[in-house]
């Protein structure tokens, strides 16, 4: 396996875990949120699917690249001043956030299909 192989591989890992995050139920995130110290404030999540999806993105399939740009044009709806309560994690169990869950759950549906 050569170098761009194997860090394309590492770099759709962690997209996958990533997506694992945001498509756990509100349990899980509450959790996960509190052991990063981040807790109340939920834009971790989105923040870290911000950071691997760009990178990911040249090399994804047709699928993934669809599903992960839906996930990514809701969280970008979702910012910004006029929903800084969806950011609490007061709203975790709210309706928009089971639709990031959603969209996170295609996602990975994509990424794990061959």
């Amino acid at each position: 396996m050569t170098q761009d192989s194997e860090s394309t591989k590492q770099l759709t890992q962690l997209l996958a875990r990533i997506l694992e995050r945001l498509a756990a139920p509100a349990s899980v995130q509450r959790q996960y949120l509190a052991t990063l110290g981040v807790s109340p404030n939920m834009d971790e999540l989105a923040l870290e699917f911000g950071d691997v999806w760009p990178a990911v993105r040249p090399f994804a399939s047709e699928g993934v690249r669809a599903a992960c740009e839906a996930l990514d044009r809701r969280l970008l709806e979702l910012s910004g001043r006029a929903n800084e309560d969806v950011w609490d994690i007061g709203a975790i169990d709210g309706v928009e956030w089971a639709g990031i869950r959603a969209l996170a759950s295609d996602a990975l549906r994509h990424i794990s299909s061959p």
